[in-house]
């Protein structure tokens, strides 16, 4: 557990995926290879943040780290965590999954990447804080980023 972990049990695993480094992450699975016990291993994988998180770092409590990977990392790093066994149907403190990160945090090419490997996943489910669901998070994303790009548009043209 030493090597997976860090003091405060932040994961290698998480730290690649948020760091979007494919090598870093196909390095730490293949040593999956070694511990024989699924369990373990399942857990490794799974890499949850701890119940309560680290929510001035944005980690809501038992985050895994294949939702890390959905808000932050490639498509690649998603397929290798679900071919060494990730469950994408985890959720975490709040209700979240997957689907709802890659939302919130406009991965669209993750988002096609997931619903052309999950074709019936259940976008209406809601989170059990706000209640929000896949396309609200959507919403929200577009509406900050649109707002974002007006804004910096705004301020470009009024010094032409």
């Amino acid at each position: 557990k030493e090597i997976w972990f860090d003091n405060g049990g932040f994961s290698l695993l998480s730290y690649a995926c948020v760091y979007n480094n494919v090598e870093v992450v196909r390095s730490v699975l293949a040593e999956l290879e070694d511990i024989a016990d699924k369990r373990t291993r399942s857990r490794y994988i799974a890499s949850r943040a701890s119940k309560d998180g680290a929510i001035r770092f944005g980690i809501p409590g038992n985050m895994t780290t294949l939702m890390l990977a959905s808000a932050f990392a490639s498509t690649e790093i998603l397929e290798m965590l679900l071919k060494y066994g990730a469950d994408p149907y985890a959720v975490d403190k709040k209700g979240l999954d997957i689907v709802m990160f890659a939302s919130m945090f406009g991965r669209i090419e993750n988002l096609k990447f997931l619903f052309q490997n999950f074709p019936n996943w259940n976008i209406e489910r809601k989170d059990n804080v706000v209640g929000g669901n896949v396309r609200s998070y959507s919403i929200k994303t577009l509406t900050f980023t649109y707002i974002r790009s007006f804004t910096y548009h705004l301020t470009f043209t009024k010094n032409i």
